[in-house]
């Protein structure tokens, strides 16, 4: 099966969704002719096996609300809204018991973007209107780093592979920004993550988790990520 932009496939926990959202503030940006997205899965292996490809224009973003042309990504839980396939309970960042994502992929194409993996922390469950925004970078540009660069400093965060991870803070957004460059396979535990936000007093642990994503932000050119696997495992 091959998603274009804005089709939503959802047949579970997890589930995917290309988001080309710049078009929404850059009339120039015409959906299916300058900017063209897509995700083609299996769905007998899904959320294994995916491939997101993206053609953005040769240019980097120009709208100001526009940092990157969009976020293509496959989900477990809920994202920015209610899945109403999902069985997963939203749970208090306190109450949290395992919270990992394990991944193995590949990267080529001629054009810059990021692979994000992010969560939505919100005030209530599933209440998106009250948002904190997590984000890892496991692969960036190079103007997405020098903005989480940019941030108010919050500590560096050694994962359990000893891997380090410079995070920061621009408004309610909280970046972890990998220091070895890209990441292409391993496990990012985001218990462990938000337990280093509540420590230094970013988190309460009242907050609720509603979901973990991970995908593609396209900024210029081709784009292509190769998901062999990805997994969460969430208690």
């Amino acid at each position: 099966m091959v998603l274009s932009d804005n089709t939503l496939y959802a047949p579970g926990n997890y589930f995917a969704y290309a988001a080309p959202w710049c078009a929404t503030y850059d009339p120039a940006l015409i959906v299916g002719q300058t900017i063209t997205d897509t995700i083609s899965i299996m769905r007998s292996t899904f959320p294994n096996d995916v491939i997101i490809s993206a053609k953005a224009p040769d240019r980097y973003p120009t709208v100001t609300k526009c940092g990157v042309y969009g976020y293509n990504a496959i989900t477990f839980g809920h994202y920015l809204s209610v899945n109403n396939a999902a069985t997963m309970q939203s749970r208090q960042v306190k109450n949290i018991k395992t919270l990992t994502a394990t991944f193995d992929m590949t990267l080529s194409g001629d054009g810059e973007y990021n692979i994000l993996t992010e969560s939505f922390l919100t005030g209530a469950a599933k209440d998106f209107d009250t948002k904190l925004e997590v984000g890892f970078y496991s692969h960036s540009t190079t103007g997405s780093a020098s903005f989480a660069k940019s941030g108010t400093a919050i500590g560096t965060y050694v994962d359990a592979a000893g891997r380090n991870w410079t995070v920061t803070r621009v408004d309610q957004f909280v970046m972890f920004l990998y220091s070895g460059g890209t990441l292409l396979s391993g496990t990012l535990d985001l218990k462990s993550a938000f337990a280093f936000l509540v420590a230094r007093g970013v988190l309460t642990g009242n907050e609720w988790f509603n979901g973990v994503s991970v995908g593609m932000e396209p900024m210029r050119g081709n784009g292509l990520a190769t998901i062999h696997s990805w997994s969460v495992s969430y208690e």
